[in-house]
């Protein structure tokens, strides 16, 4: 569970919610707890190339704060469409796809910084 604070131009609400709001299984934090680098990356690409059971406590743990990014930013009505439009960019290879822009994109921006220098 977690604090939620919904601040509006008249007014501020607080209220908490967990992985039950999102339609979720919750799961001890340590159960998300990361490896060496090398692992982490294996278990980031597996997750994004549809790899993980959506009982998978990483898979739950991506996909709810990906859900409460997407609510937040109104792209999303509530916190269960938050958690199939994810799953969506999941299963359909949209969120994988946005890891490998990030990558060229990072790695032209180093290249350029080097060529500066």
């Amino acid at each position: 569970m977690f604090q939620v604070w919904e601040v509006t131009r008249s007014s501020i609400r607080q209220f908490t919610v967990s992985p039950s709001t999102f339609g979720l299984s919750t799961h001890p934090l340590s159960s998300v707890t990361g490896g060496t680098p090398a692992e982490n990356s294996q278990l980031l690409i597996s997750l994004l190339s549809g790899q993980l059971s959506t009982e998978d406590p990483v898979e739950n743990f991506v996909v709810l704060n990906a859900a409460a990014l997407l609510l937040v930013s109104g792209v999303v009505k509530d916190e269960r469409e938050g958690v199939s439009a994810a799953r969506k960019s999941i299963r359909e290879g949209g969120a994988l796809r946005s890891l490998e822009e990030f990558r060229r994109v990072s790695q032209k921006a180093v290249l350029e910084m080097e060529l500066e220098q």
